[in-house]
């Protein structure tokens, strides 16, 4: 009987869905303890095997919140590093945009006069 007292009130309202035992919220943990020592189909084997199950459970749900909320936090904290990241590739994709110039051939190609040489216009086309 002893390890009905290691479990919270959640874990009694689990143990006591199990056995069939109707509990209300505003029943206290000791209320509920009797409730499932009183009861007819209580077996305390039954109900300490039910109860540790019931306690695994809950343990791995915790673990496993507890990993979700681990991962969403190293996420947060990892977030700014990548956008540092990736804002420091756009300006050197700009910067390198700079670096390497664009030519102007209307600038770089010399202007065609009617009255002089074609045939030095030609060759350079």
């Amino acid at each position: 009987m002893s390890f009905l007292a290691q479990g919270t009130k959640e874990d009694l309202k689990a143990l006591a869905a199990d056995l069939g035992i109707e509990v209300t919220d505003d029943m206290t943990f000791l209320n509920m303890k009797d409730l499932i020592i009183k009861n007819a189909s209580y077996d305390a084997n039954f109900c300490e095997s039910c109860l540790t199950f019931i306690f695994s459970e809950r343990k791995a749900e915790e673990t496993l919140q507890r990993d979700q909320l681990e991962k969403e936090r190293n996420f947060e904290l990892e977030k700014p590093k990548i956008q540092a990241k990736q804002s420091s590739t756009i300006e050197s994709l700009k910067s390198s945009d700079e670096i390497c110039p664009r030519f102007n051939l209307q600038r770089m190609l010399p202007q065609f006069e009617k009255d002089g040489d074609m045939d030095l216009y030609l060759k350079l086309c």
